[in-house]
């Protein structure tokens, strides 16, 4: 097994070369320092045992395509410069997360900027990023984390929503995706006929992307109704409220369903059309034909489809909205109102007009 100082050795003596690849799942230790590597285009460091801080990253000026996913010890933060630098593709799944695997919070974590005008399962976030450019998320719906307070008896504090929203209805006239991923189904067939094949990455019976595991897709985690049944438990977990920005009386049934009412509601009002990104490390669309580059030309040869399940619930609307009225009789004092879209939209006309 390599150690630390292995890898630091081998970056000393590379500090000139263009691309630097250890992934063998022999690399262990403290991830080196690669900021002097001024030439470093390409660094691949994925399916590693490294920890550390990756902050470093950041001062890697000649970095185009970036793989460290895969290293549960690494931490810190991967800014929007670095992710729009990367122009051939980032990959940082499966780092350090907020959470840890006995349900503490972690003091140290993996960070990355939100992705305004797309709505994904965090597994995915490979996938997307690998096709960033080709998809054409650039600097206008890219924007940087909120700052995020952890505390073992209250939570998660961090106003994601807002965060992840406001670049979204900054756009107009343009698309706006979803990473509608699926858990696998030995009774679907993954060949041409699926809707959501692609021939990017499946050539053949053995390249079939569906997550194999039962909760980490998107489909798994949009119809996850129990999980965001209890407001008070949102809040705590993921400092989530199902109401934020919605008409009044409207409840979200899951995150990813919230982040679909939302999409609708930015759609009709700034002409944007939400389409989905097929199975898989791709960047075709349902119902397009998409001709390679960055981005990619799309050319509508059918009407946009989406998956079925992929809609309005109302029964586990009616349900959320119960369970949180029982909550909120019980509570101790009432809950505070949820933001709506008129005062969210007038706080975005007052930072464009202090920004002109």
């Amino acid at each position: 097994m390599k150690t630390s100082a292995q890898v630091q050795r081998r970056k000393s003596l590379t500090t000139t070369e263009s691309k630097l690849q250890s992934h063998t799942s022999t690399s262990a230790g403290r991830i080196p320092d690669f900021s002097e590597n001024t030439a470093l285009e390409y660094l691949a460091l994925h399916d590693n045992d490294l920890e550390g801080d990756i902050g470093f990253l950041n001062r890697c000026t000649s970095l185009t395509k970036l793989s460290i996913n895969n290293n549960p010890g690494l931490h810190g933060t991967i800014t929007k410069a670095l992710v729009l630098q990367c122009e051939r593709g980032i990959k940082f799944s499966g780092c350090k997360g907020r959470v840890a695997a006995n349900g503490s919070m972690n003091e140290t974590f993996l960070a990355f900027p939100y992705l305004g005008g797309l709505t994904f399962s965090s597994q995915d976030i490979d996938n997307i990023m690998r096709f960033r450019a080709n998809l054409g998320i650039g600097d206008a719906m890219i924007t940087e984390p909120p700052a995020v307070e952890m505390d073992e008896e209250h939570g998660k504090k961090c106003l994601w929503q807002v965060t992840w929203a406001a670049p979204m209805f900054r756009l107009h006239d343009c698309k706006i995706f979803v990473k509608s991923s699926t858990p696998y189904d030995e009774h679907i067939k993954w060949d041409d006929t699926h809707p959501s094949f692609t021939y990017d990455s499946s050539d053949d019976d053995d390249e079939d992307p569906r997550r194999k595991d039962d909760w980490s897709s998107f489909m798994s985690k949009f119809l996850n109704f129990e999980r965001y049944a209890s407001h008070a438990e949102n809040m705590r977990r993921d400092y989530f409220d199902a109401g934020c920005l919605l008409p009044e009386g409207e409840r979200a049934h899951s995150i990813l369903d919230w982040e679909r009412r939302v999409f609708l509601l930015a759609a009709e009002r700034n002409n944007l059309t939400i389409v989905h990104v097929k199975e898989g490390s791709t960047h075709e669309l349902w119902g397009y034909d998409s001709k390679y580059g960055e981005p990619c030309i799309y050319t509508l040869n059918g009407k946009p489809t989406k998956p079925e399940w992929y809609c309005h619930y109302p029964e586990a609307e009616a349900e959320a909205i119960r369970r949180f009225k029982e909550e909120q009789e019980q509570a101790a004092s009432p809950f505070p109102p949820s933001l709506s879209l008129s005062s969210f939209l007038s706080g975005l006309e007052e930072e464009q007009a202090a920004g002109a």
